[in-house]
């Protein structure tokens, strides 16, 4: 994605299936890994960056497409200045944490690429849930 204001620039990438109340109850931990870059330059080296990812709790009838929206929590976000891929390991969401204390069946977990601010941009070759 590519923000082109002020305001936040998002769009599903990937998701699950459906959860059913069989698998929940076996899930652990979340933890997202992406392979993915901003737009490789800032005005201000060392800034924070305004590219990252967001896990998000979908209903299941939801298609994925931008505008969808749930519970979300930030997963990471890229390093900064950078036009290769290179990878990140976003944090670990346990079974203590909200996200997945708050799954229900039929929930699907969503990926989120975002983006703030003109000309920032987030690039993701791949991921892993």
């Amino acid at each position: 994605v590519k923000s082109s204001n002020a305001s936040k620039t998002s769009k599903i990438w990937f998701k699950t299936t459906p959860l059913t109340a069989g698998i929940i109850p076996y899930i652990e931990q979340v933890q997202l890994c992406t392979y993915s870059h901003d737009q490789g330059w800032a005005t201000a080296p060392g800034t924070s960056s305004w590219s990252w990812f967001e896990i998000v709790i979908l209903p299941g009838n939801q298609s994925g497409k931008p505008g969808d929206d749930g519970p979300a929590w930030t997963s990471h976000h890229n390093r900064t200045n950078s036009s290769n891929f290179p990878g990140h390991t976003g944090a670990v969401f346990d079974r203590q944490h909200e996200l997945i204390r708050s799954l229900q069946p039929s929930n699907v977990l969503a990926v989120r690429v975002c983006a703030q601010y003109p000309d920032w941009s987030n690039e993701a070759a791949r991921g892993t849930l």
